[in-house]
């Protein structure tokens, strides 16, 4: 290439003048991330419920060491519900495979609530219904087993009425700014591998004499 200083005037017109195929493409990869998302991403329904540790009242009065105890059992408590003894038993009433309760099943905390938050996603919304509310029932058989203080259900499973994922819309942007990279880039390469001679400053700066006169275009004015 005879110039390697790229002047950016040039380079921002030069993009300017193909801004409807930059358009065409930054659509173009609006629909294909529809597509995309409509036929080949599976749709994911989210069941969730939130747990909190249940103090005892005495007289009345709540005994604040307990709470603090529970709250600090908490990585505990997610410890046991995502044990195996707790998984195989949900699979074995729910007649289904551990691998893929405990595939679907989250369990986190929540730490500005104190509280344990359970969510399963699935393809069927019901399954993911179940396999939460049944391992809260699991979860709580087991805790009176082993006579640790019960829990309070905050937040009851429901059956997702839509699904949680994909996410059409963020999809939609992911696909347009692929679209809008990936063209603005091939123009950008486009023009820089641009080696012609464009006006009479390109000129003068490769052969360094001055141009005496330009011979007009005719055929391009009429």
């Amino acid at each position: 290439m005879p110039f390697t200083e790229i002047h950016l005037p040039d380079l921002l017109h030069f993009l300017a003048s193909r801004l409807k195929w930059i358009g065409l493409s930054l659509l173009a990869g609006m629909a294909l991330a529809s597509l995309a998302t409509m036929l080949f991403i599976p749709r994911l329904y989210t069941s969730s419920a939130r747990i909190f540790p249940r103090p005892e009242v005495d007289n009345g009065l709540l005994d604040y060491t307990q709470i603090n105890a529970n709250q600090s059992m908490l990585n505990s408590y997610i410890a046991l519900i995502k044990g195996n003894t707790i998984i195989d038993q949900v699979a074995s009433e729910l007649d289904m495979d551990s691998a893929m309760i405990q595939n679907s099943l989250h369990v986190q905390r929540d730490d500005e609530a104190a509280m344990i938050v359970l969510e399963a996603d699935t393809k069927d919304p019901v399954v993911s219904y179940r396999i939460v509310s049944t391992t809260l029932d699991v979860f709580y058989d087991a805790l009176e087993n082993m006579g640790i203080p019960s829990m309070t259900t905050v937040d009851q499973a429901k059956i997702p009425a839509y699904p949680s994922s994909p996410n059409l819309w963020l999809n939609l942007g992911m696909g347009a700014l692929a679209g809008l990279l990936f063209s603005t880039l091939l123009f950008c390469g486009q023009f820089l591998m641009d080696d012609h001679l464009h006006n009479q400053e390109e000129v003068e700066l490769l052969l360094e004499i001055p141009v005496l006169g330009l011979i007009p275009d005719y055929a391009a004015l009429h």
